[in-house]
Order: structure tokens, then C-alpha cells, then sequence
């Protein structure tokens, strides 16, 4: 019995630490931009702290799909794009999101679907 225990201590030690609440951060910064979406009327200031959330979204699901340096770097290729899409038709006083941050956030959330099943 004592041997079982030893084995499974030392299994867990040198298992790599893995954060399991990951998904859980990805999740809660879902949430915020829903409820946060029907007070955020149309107009620069609720146009940049959308932009904020959905830049906060997507470092969450970049987080959340890290377990190798591959999925890290495949997300942010889809990820990165997006933000600075995002972040350039706010700065050229638009209030919605160009064709090119939607191509490339789509790109990312499917990505995402496909590497967390």
C-alpha cells in the first residue's frame, strides 16, 4: 500500500503543473462581454471598452489553449491579427468591426473550438 502512494507522490511531482482553471478564465471573460453588451451603446467610449473585452477574450482563449509552444503559436496568429484589426478601425473612428477583424476572429474562434474537444 505504502509503495502504491510513493509511485502516485512521485508521479505528481514530476507530472508537469498544469492550471486548471484556465478554461474557467476564458468562460469568465465571455460572461463580462455578455452582460456587459447591452450597456455599451454605440459611441467611442463603449466602442473601446468593447475592443478591451475582446482583447481580454482572446489573450484568455490564447491562455487557455496552451498546452505545447504549437497551439500557442497557432493561436496567436489568429488572435493577433484580430486585435490589431480591432484596434485600427477604432483609431480611424469606426464603430464596427472591419472585415478583417471578423475573417481573422472567426479564424481564431474556430481554431479554439477545434483544439479544445
Amino acid at each position: 500500500m505504502t509503495l502504491q502512494f510513493i509511485q502516485s507522490l512521485k508521479y505528481l511531482i514530476t507530472q508537469p503543473k498544469r492550471n486548471k482553471n484556465k478554461f474557467l478564465y476564458f468562460m469568465v471573460s465571455i460572461i463580462i462581454l455578455i452582460l456587459s453588451a447591452p450597456y455599451l451603446d454605440k459611441g467611442l467610449y463603449s466602442t473601446a471598452i468593447t475592443n478591451l473585452l475582446t482583447t481580454i477574450l482572446i489573450l484568455t482563449g490564447v491562455y487557455a489553449l496552451s498546452e505545447n509552444k504549437k497551439h500557442i503559436i497557432i493561436a496567436c496568429l489568429f488572435g493577433l491579427p484580430y486585435i490589431i484589426f480591432n484596434w485600427v478601425n477604432l483609431l480611424l473612428f469606426s464603430h464596427l468591426p472591419g472585415p478583417g477583424a471578423l475573417t481573422w476572429g472567426v479564424l481564431f474562434f474556430i481554431f479554439y473550438y477545434y483544439n479544445s474537444i
